[in-house]
């Protein structure tokens, strides 16, 4: 079986390669691409591992980042659909398939060895899905710009559903029907190539000749197309695929699929973590080609704090403020919260190195919790000592909360925490009655027990070992052997 990834993106260059990709930093979005990849090979060994790109995207992940691809290969996609559509160079990397193959998206993590039940299929997706919502505005959209569909599409688009098959993983050994299925994508986007140069929303017919299609043309045939998850996906509550709350339950992890969700600050952070503790070497070298090529990062060892890019990680991780115009009063409000979270940065600066050192010791802890591995002798939880509780002005809680006189000030507190990874602050913004929870529940002597415990659990205890891992996973808590 061949496992095939792509990404094409003409903006990057071999010489700039500062592009955010959705993330929050350059550098995560390198680090991120590197870590699918990474498990990949890791846990199908024995399988070919392909990439697909333009030219500087292999040049980059093959000869700078040197990602362990069995094969690289260079397509060029310069006519008007690959200008128009994101996943067209996706399309073309199907095209040029002739053997058995599964693609998988860039930013699909996989902690297990792909399943029989998926590498003996016939065509492989990632979920079947079905949509009222956001797939009905695409559907208006279509007939807005009168866009023609072949007769086995109308399949798609019964009774105020639209059904679908997620491309996350696309593939399969019936290469005649996909053979078929580009040929009708290509008819698809010839027939219609005049209505959709004049769309101002092109956009949105990557999922229709990528996903829809692929669903059509397979109920014509009556072929069964076998899928990661099993059940179908309503309205894109994807439940347990839920990507924040796998990242923050600490439950152990089989397969996420990061998608809309590359500027959810968890998320860059696990993808941080997660390549820091299981692939350090390709990290170290990410991060110091990134380095070389002028992008800044506070992730560096040596990195020298400065306000134009100490505070990319600032917002409240709770509540998110509107963007807005600064006025006089918010312009004195941003620079006391700044000032003071640089003196706590510079109190800390000096011993970075070993705060590094114990956070990493965490995020382990956090694995074997994760995993069911945990450590042999009893351990407890504490707060950080890196955590520093503040008041929150009036300004600041109407700001995040967007009241205007519904909450007190005096019910809020503002906490800070250095982070020595990122090597800066994480703001959270709670209730002081959430944080004396929190104190309260550090006391209670079968805590830890209600964190590793294996059994089903009361609603109100389920609730409180969801509070309790996300405070570990954002720092707040500890862990001590």
């Amino acid at each position: 079986m061949n496992l095939i990834q792509s990404y094409f993106n003409k903006t990057i260059t071999y010489n700039n390669i500062n592009y955010l990709g959705g993330y929050q930093s350059a550098v995560i979005n390198w680090l991120s691409m590197a870590y699918s990849c990474l498990l990949l090979k890791k846990h199908n060994p024995t399988d070919n591992l392909i990439f697909y790109g333009n030219e500087d995207i292999v040049r980059i992940l093959g000869d700078l980042f040197q990602l362990p691809y069995d094969n690289y290969k260079i397509i060029e996609a310069n006519d008007d659909f690959s200008n128009w559509f994101y996943c067209w160079p996706k399309i073309l990397t199907y095209e040029d398939q002739q053997n058995p193959f599964i693609h998988v998206d860039i930013d699909i993590f996989m902690w297990k060895t792909l399943p029989s039940s998926l590498r003996n299929a016939p065509l492989i997706a990632q979920h079947l899905e079905y949509d009222s919502t956001f797939y009905l505005k695409v559907y208006d959209q279509m007939k807005k710009d009168n866009i023609c569909f072949p007769d086995f599409m109308k399949v798609c688009c019964e009774n105020n559903i639209i059904k679908s098959y997620n491309a996350g993983l696309l593939g399969g050994y019936d290469l005649a029907f996909f053979d078929e299925y580009i040929h009708e994508i290509r008819n698809f986007l010839e027939i219609n190539k005049s209505k959709i140069a004049l769309s101002e929303r092109k956009f949105l017919y990557n999922v229709v000749f990528e996903q829809w299609l692929f669903y059509g043309l397979s109920a014509k045939y009556n072929k069964s197309v076998s899928t990661f998850y099993n059940k179908p996906i309503r309205n894109f509550d994807m439940e347990d695929a839920h990507v924040p709350l796998q990242i923050l339950n600490l439950k152990k992890l089989t397969y996420l699929h990061v998608m809309e969700y590359k500027r959810n600050w968890a998320c860059n952070r696990f993808i941080v973590y997660k390549m820091r503790s299981e692939f350090p070497d390709v990290y170290d070298r990410i991060l110091s080609i990134c380095k070389q090529k002028g992008i800044e990062s506070s992730l560096y060892y040596d990195f020298s704090a400065n306000n134009d890019i100490l505070f990319n990680f600032k917002s409240i991780k709770e509540y998110y403020c509107n963007s807005g115009s600064f006025s006089d009063i918010e312009k004195l409000e941003n620079e006391k919260n700044d000032v003071e979270d640089f003196n706590i940065i510079n109190t800390y600066k000096g011993r970075r190195s070993e705060l590094i050192k114990l956070q990493d010791e965490h995020n382990i802890s956090i694995e074997k919790i994760r995993v069911s591995k945990y450590p042999n002798q009893p351990f407890r939880l504490a707060l950080s000592p890196l955590l520093k509780v503040s008041g929150i002005s009036d300004f600041l809680l109407r700001k995040l909360l967007n009241k205007k006189a519904a909450e007190s000030v005096s019910d809020w507190i503002l906490l800070k925490l250095y982070n020595p990874i990122f090597n800066t602050i994480d703001r959270f913004m709670w209730t002081k009655d959430k944080y004396q929870l929190l104190l309260s529940l550090l006391k209670e002597e079968n805590i830890n027990e209600i964190l590793t415990s294996k059994t089903t659990l009361s609603v109100s205890l389920q609730k409180i070992k969801e509070f309790i891992a996300q405070c570990i996973f954002d720092g707040i808590i500890v862990i001590r052997l």
